[in-house]
């Protein structure tokens, strides 16, 4: 494969080149067209690479202020002049025919490469023989510290768009992982991965790579597809950093460019897409489809875009027909890539190979080993394994600081303290770092929920242990240690905390001062005088279950130290118990309330348990954040969520055993609010149209909900309550005698466990 046999030393980095497969020869490929001023930077930036076989091809496309005269000096260039403007696609195309590296990186005239990036992205080719393309992290060329590009996302409507764009980096993409593809303004590409989608030969032979009938935009989105079609993988290396001007040659505001791209995007589709797979995301097209079309009646420069997709079709239909040899994998497989619009879920930290990589020799697989076996015996030693506490912000700053102040008296001390501020109106997580300098503060442009929040912390959590403690809490000293304790002695897959509820800041001393009586005494504190704080402390203690119907059940589990999910206020679960959840710890799209119980289904699916530890306390002023939200919006989150959780995890039997009493119990709910709660029955008819209207995501909910099923439905199904509210009364009772007469499994039961309930 490679043309320059010798000896070639990889150096320090995550992954070990092959030092007798020879050296491989790096051709980078640039097109000019109105960047004659920025071209230099690029150029320099290559010619600074730390690695020192390449060739440089340069298209000229015919921009009026190119002179060669501006490449004096660049050795091992060669440089194509075109007459014409022939657009982006055709002029790489031109560079890539002259071209005879066994790795190929595309850099924008406007963009430039850190020096170390083509061997950080040789590492990952070496690494995974499947791997066809390396993204970069692309930062804005601004000086903003903002980022471009992470990679291509393409959304459920099939409008791309580059994953992380506008975010400040603050280390969110610090994580490696396989992404749809990347923008072709910084990229690199394996060759071998670029001749076999290329059409019309091999590139020496003027084989097209890109279509040029796109001219310019989309282009590499239309590549990233036909390489995922035929197997190629796209891995995202955030050691291979790059920056970007964007726009360099022209802007969104030209009516041409936005021209091309409207046609672009439909040619595409053409290309690639199959109304099978439309069809399983038809309510997401069909809503942006109706939006773009009134869109674009206020845009006429637009309209003959229709006309210039017509013209084009037959040549993007026969083309699909040529690469259907091609093609390794199902189309429905690459679908899964697609993501719904704004969904911001964390990338997650996959490595480009298995454990050892592919390329070690025996004595480095050897090393690594003992190396490993040693860390082991290390961590075996350790009192205090690190344990990543991550706080969610919104508009809170002086509630954060509050509980960071806590923190600082945890008497657990291997503590890793991550904030993520979640939108907030000012930039709170730059003010916490600034009073904080001990902790990692993550600042998120909008409001993606507590769901949302906690996902991004957990992707950048080191810790063994993952702990949740609301922003709004004040942690006992002990607090985080009791829990970690109680993780390691009770193996459970989580530990739910004990959080005080309180309604005022002025309860706070108080419940101090009685938590600190109920320790020095071991006896339940009474006596105060203050009601409240009393009723808090009560409510605290209990051991509280979960029913069928969806609701919280008081004191289910009575004097048993365990509870049916771990409240997403004070909890903390072990690494290994939810590896294979990250990055998506909490459902992305519940944004707030049921997401910790979607959690203790999902833990509950696999066979884990869920431990409830009375010493580890927090106080909670209850509610502080969520009133910002206003009742109808509350509302319609927890019914919508509550509602997701029973049609995404239940067997179907279930489901439709439980169909006519929880429609009675949705009639007299929704009578109830509309007479006594109207703001809140407002809430309720939004979650129900909600359900009513997305049958397809409800769907694709469900399918991955039950895929997480590992143990007998039947045994999770009977740490459910079968009662509505577990408050007693004629309807609780009605409740529990329909799931009897039934057979629906749940924790009333005493005679056994029941047979599981097929799906």
């Amino acid at each position: 494969m490679f043309e320059n046999p010798s000896r070639f030393f990889a150096g320090p980095g995550k992954y070990n080149l092959n030092v007798n497969a020879g050296v491989p020869l790096v051709s980078y490929v640039l097109v000019n067209w109105h960047t004659e001023e920025m071209l230099g930077r690029a150029l320099d930036s290559i010619y600074a690479q730390d690695y020192g076989l390449y060739e440089v091809v340069l298209v000229d496309n015919a921009s009026p202020e190119f002179a060669p005269d501006l490449l004096a000096g660049y050795r091992d260039l060669t440089l194509i002049t075109n007459p014409v403007n022939r657009g982006f696609a055709a002029a790489n195309n031109q560079a890539l025919s002259r071209t005879t590296g066994d790795y190929i990186v595309l850099l924008n005239c406007d963009a430039w490469l850190d020096p170390a990036f083509v061997r950080s992205a040789l590492r990952v080719f070496y690494a995974n023989p499947r791997i066809g393309t390396v993204v970069p992290k692309t930062l804005r060329g601004d000086g903003s510290g903002r980022i471009d590009s992470t990679g291509h996302l393409l959304y459920l409507d099939r409008t791309p768009a580059h994953r992380g764009r506008g975010e400040k980096d603050q280390g969110q993409y610090d994580n490696g992982g396989f992404v749809f593809g990347g923008s072709a303004a910084a990229i690199a590409y394996r060759r071998e991965m670029l001749e076999s989608i290329a059409w019309g030969g091999a590139l020496d032979q003027g084989g097209q790579v890109f279509d040029e009938a796109f001219f310019a935009y989309f282009e590499d989105v239309d590549l990233d597809w036909r390489a995922n079609l035929a197997g190629w993988r796209a891995y995202y290396e955030p050691d291979c950093v790059a920056w970007h001007e964007s726009h360099g040659s022209g802007g969104r505001k030209n009516y041409l460019i936005q021209l091309r791209a409207e046609k672009n995007r439909y040619l595409m589709l053409a290309r690639n897409d199959t109304l099978a797979d439309q069809l399983a995301n038809l309510w997401p097209l069909v809503v942006y489809e109706c939006w773009h079309f009134v869109r674009t009646l206020f845009k006429p420069w637009l309209w003959p875009a229709l006309f210039f997709l017509l013209a084009g079709l037959p040549r993007a239909w026969r083309l699909r027909a040529q690469d259907g040899p091609r093609r390794k994998v199902r189309s429905a497989a690459v679908a899964r890539w697609f993501v719904p619009r704004h969904d911001l879920t964390p990338p997650k930290a996959e490595p480009p190979a298995p454990k050892h990589g592919l390329l070690e020799t025996e004595a480095e697989v050897a090393a690594i080993a003992q190396a490993e076996v040693a860390s082991r015996v290390r961590a075996a030693d350790e009192l205090f394994p690190l344990a990543s506490v991550i706080l969610v912000n919104y508009n809170g700053l002086e509630l954060t600081k509050r509980c960071l102040a806590a923190l600082r008296e945890q008497t657990y001390q291997s503590l890793e303290i991550i904030v993520v501020d979640n939108g907030s109106v000012v930039d709170e997580a730059d003010l916490l770092a600034v009073t904080h300098p001990e902790i990692r503060a993550l600042r998120l442009e909008r409001n993606l929920g507590f769901s949302g929040g906690v996902n991004w912390g957990a992707s950048l959590a080191e810790g063994e242990y993952i702990v949740l403690i609301n922003n709004d809490s004040v942690p006992d000293p002990d607090c985080v240690r009791n829990l970690v304790y109680a993780a390691q002695r009770s193996a459970a897959a989580a530990v739910s905390g004990r959080l005080i509820d309180i309604e005022y800041e002025e309860e706070i001393a108080p419940v101090q001062q009685a938590i600190e009586a109920e320790l020095d005494t071991d006896e339940q504190y009474v006596g105060s005088s203050w009601p409240s704080v009393e009723a808090a402390l009560a409510e605290s203690r209990r051991n509280h279950g979960f029913s069928l119907f969806g609701h919280i059940v008081t004191d289910a589990y009575g004097g048993i130290p365990a509870c049916f999910y771990p409240s997403g206020g004070l909890c903390c679960f072990p690494r290994k118990a939810i590896a294979q959840l990250l990055p998506e710890l909490l459902p992305q799209q519940y944004f707030a309330y049921h997401e910790d119980v979607a959690l203790g289904f999902m833990l509950r699916l696999a066979g884990g348990t869920v431990a409830k530890e009375p010493k580890s306390i927090a106080i909670h002023l209850a509610g502080s954040t969520a009133r910002r939200l206003g009742r109808p919006h509350l509302r319609y989150l927890m019914e919508r969520n509550r509602c997701l959780n029973i049609l995404g995890f239940y067997p179907a039997s279930v489901l439709w055993a439980l169909m006519p009493f929880a429609c009675l119990l949705e009639l007299g709910t929704g009578l109830s609010l509309l007479f006594t709660r109207p703001l809140d029955w407002l809430g309720w008819l939004r979650s129900r149209l909600w359900l009513v209207t997305h049958p397809a995501a409800i769907t694709r909910w469900r399918r991955k909900c039950r895929s997480r099923a590992q143990v007998p439905d039947g045994r999770w199904l009977n740490e459910l309550s079968g009662q509505v509210h577990g408050q007693g009364g004629a309807l609780n009772r009605l409740a529990l005698n329909w799931c009897r007469m039934l057979g629906i499994p749940h924790r009333e039961l005493h005679s056994g466990v029941p047979k599981a309930p097929k799906d």
